[in-house]
């Protein structure tokens, strides 16, 4: 009898669970696009110039380096990659919490630079970032996170 009891609440837990399905896959989706299995550098260089642009930064001046292995997660690769980006004080400071907290691919600002851009109030901004990127077990594409 308190067998019985017992499981008629584990499948409630159950039950309650399945009905959050959606949120955890939600979750996931997410949590993917954070740690994509590919570079896909055109891709996200669009991306960065389109985060920019929507809080008037121009974006620009994209140089990506040789990826590397982390040296503190074993499956992930690094890549850097250093930009600049032109635009108000205020508009620079939106980009770069856009960087860290809007945009769905996991960056790390590792160094920003900041040089008047000689228009009233202009700034432009030499930023160092790593974005990160998931190495599968088996790299099968040139794309795919494989490091040097």
């Amino acid at each position: 009898r308190l067998q019985l009891i017992k499981l008629n609440k584990d499948v409630a837990k159950l039950a309650e669970k399945a009905k959050q399905k959606a949120t955890f896959q939600a979750k996931l989706k997410t949590s993917e696009a954070a740690l994509p299995t590919s570079y896909n550098i055109p891709a996200f260089l669009r991306q960065l110039q389109d985060s920019g642009a929507a809080v008037n930064v121009q974006v620009s001046g994209f140089a990506v380096t040789l990826p590397v292995k982390s040296l503190t997660d074993s499956t992930a690769a690094e890549l850097p990659i250093t930009l600049t980006a032109q635009g108000s004080a205020t508009d620079l400071s939106r980009f770069f919490n856009r960087l860290q907290n809007v945009q769905s691919r996991a960056v790390l600002i590792e160094s920003i630079g900041l040089n008047s851009a000689g228009e009233a109030g202009g700034l432009s901004a030499s930023i160092g970032l790593t974005a990160f990127c998931l190495q599968p077990e088996k790299v099968t594409d040139a794309d795919n996170c494989k490091v040097a």
